[in-house]
């Protein structure tokens, strides 16, 4: 029986093809990490130190708007819809560290150096973590879509595991 291949229109690649834009995504978002904290802190920093947002935010008795600006700064930090976004990335890769940590700390280190510490290869960083190539690329794409996952993403990552055949006797 001759496996036909899905043509571009297929839902078969489309799922395909939204798995790996996701996965490249999600690594863009890994790459960028300490810059987003870095943003993440400078954006909150620009609100606590700029003047008083009192005209942002309407009194809750209709009348003028807050004089507070304590109060003001606050609702401004906490309803920011970019902080709110690079705030909700940020935690999902670091619960994915920490959930990593917990259960194998040794993979951290490939998340390290394949992501933070730019200029080894894929080859350079198996070898390094002395491991072979399968386990870096399953360490590799499992703490991938365990962001996902902590960023509430379904894109259809989750496969069954591999069995091993059972040998004939």
């Amino acid at each position: 029986m001759v496996k036909k291949k899905p043509n571009k229109g297929s839902p078969a690649w489309l799922h395909k093809e939204h798995q790996r834009q996701t996965f490249r995504l999600i690594e863009s978002e890994l790459r960028m990490y300490h810059q987003t904290k870095a943003q993440l802190e400078r954006l909150r920093e620009d609100i606590i130190q700029s003047a008083n947002y009192s005209n942002d935010i309407p009194r809750v008795d209709g009348g003028g708007s807050n004089s507070d600006p304590t109060a003001s700064k606050t609702v401004k930090l906490m309803t920011s819809a970019e902080i709110l976004e690079l705030s909700r990335r940020i935690g999902a890769i670091e619960s994915a560290i920490e959930e990593t940590r917990a259960r194998d700390p040794h993979r951290l280190e490939l998340i390290r150096l394949k992501y933070w510490e730019p200029g080894l290869s894929d080859t350079a960083i198996w070898m390094r973590l002395n491991v072979d190539r399968d386990t870096f690329y399953r360490w590799r794409r499992e703490f991938v879509w365990l962001v996902a996952e902590k960023l509430g993403w379904d894109a259809g990552q989750r496969r069954e595991p591999k069995r091993k055949r059972a040998s004939s006797c």
